[in-house]
């Protein structure tokens, strides 16, 4: 014969687990502080992506000083032919011209008068 199974549990060995405390997740991490905002940087305004024929003459404008730059349209267009090409033509020159004016690099009067705003020009010694 086997024995009888008794009616009444053994409370010794429960297996019964209390819960866990119930946390939100706001008072969780309340104790921990935001990590600190970095050191806002300037806003530089975005220059338009230039072609390598006005990104050279640009280069070349900001080495020479002031009163070196030429100071007519025409003659600027003669200045920057050679940076452009060897076999560059006057409206491929003039299109990089109207690239810098887009860019407000430069700016044209009525009377051809260029007008420079190159940023880090170099000033005469």
């Amino acid at each position: 014969m086997s024995p009888q199974k008794s009616c009444t549990q053994d409370t010794s060995q429960s297996t019964h687990k209390p819960a866990a405390a119930v946390v939100s997740p706001a008072a969780a991490v309340s104790h921990v502080q935001a990590a600190p905002k970095p050191p806002a940087t300037p806003k530089v305004a975005a220059t338009p992506a230039l072609s390598s024929g006005a990104t050279k003459l640009i280069e070349n404008l900001r080495k020479l000083p002031k009163t070196k730059r030429p100071k007519k349209e025409k003659s600027l267009i003669a200045h920057a032919k050679p940076l452009c090409g060897k076999d560059v033509s006057e409206a491929a020159v003039a299109k990089v011209l109207q690239e810098l004016k887009k860019a407000k690099l430069i700016t044209v009067d009525d009377k051809g008068a260029v007008t420079y705003q190159v940023v880090g020009e170099r000033t005469r010694a």
